[in-house]
């Protein structure tokens, strides 16, 4: 398929380069695998949110509240 885009210059020259690293003739496969890369990790976090939401509800309240106060303590030790 044919397609028109306009992107920056500075991601062109980028794009060019990483192409010519790869040996790629063009930049159309490089578009079509950094599209393809950021579909499939898309993808791969849509899928991980599903499987969280599925667990919703498996923890009773006393142990999701515990979870929580944990989760909380250590954030602030992160920063």
């Amino acid at each position: 398929m044919r397609i028109t885009i306009d992107i920056p210059a500075a991601l062109g020259d980028r794009l060019r380069e990483r192409a010519a690293r790869r040996g790629m003739g063009g930049l159309s496969k490089a578009i079509a695998d950094a599209i393809e890369g950021c579909l499939r990790s898309e993808e791969g976090r849509d899928a991980k949110v599903r499987d969280a939401l599925a667990l919703r509800g498996c923890l009773s309240e006393a142990a999701a509240r515990r979870l929580r106060n944990s989760v909380r303590r250590l954030r602030t030790s992160w920063r």
